[in-house]
């Protein structure tokens, strides 16, 4: 369907600042001038989230994402990929609108 297009989504690392995840001009900015680049298909957004103590802290940050990809969709840009979420808190990625979580250890087991 896509051809000779390189799908992409922009990948997001957690600090522990406070602003990691807010929606800001910025990233709408470099979501609009990567969906221009030429034969690039600009799918969503993913991120691998600092383990968390608990549900709620966890929940936060993954609702933060999809806010994200929200304020970007409405900024003209159609994202439709968010990959977020792995064995240890998919269901929290999930109920915050995952598309994609990634359950390697859950199937393997955990690495040496």
């Amino acid at each position: 369907e896509y051809g000779e297009f390189l799908l992409k989504a922009i990948e997001l690392h957690e600090t522990g600042k406070e602003q990691d995840f807010i929606v800001n001009e910025t990233l709408i900015e470099i979501s609009k001038t990567i969906a221009d680049l030429p034969h690039v298909v600009l799918k969503g957004l993913t991120c691998i989230p600092a383990p968390k103590d608990n549900k709620e802290a966890e929940r936060t940050t993954f609702a933060q994402m999809n806010q994200l990809m929200q304020a970007i969709n409405q900024s003209g840009l159609k994202m439709d990929t968010l990959s977020m979420g792995m064995s240890s808190d998919l269901d929290s990625a999930i109920d915050c609108g995952a598309s994609i979580v990634r359950v390697g250890t859950a199937i393997f087991g955990k690495r040496d």
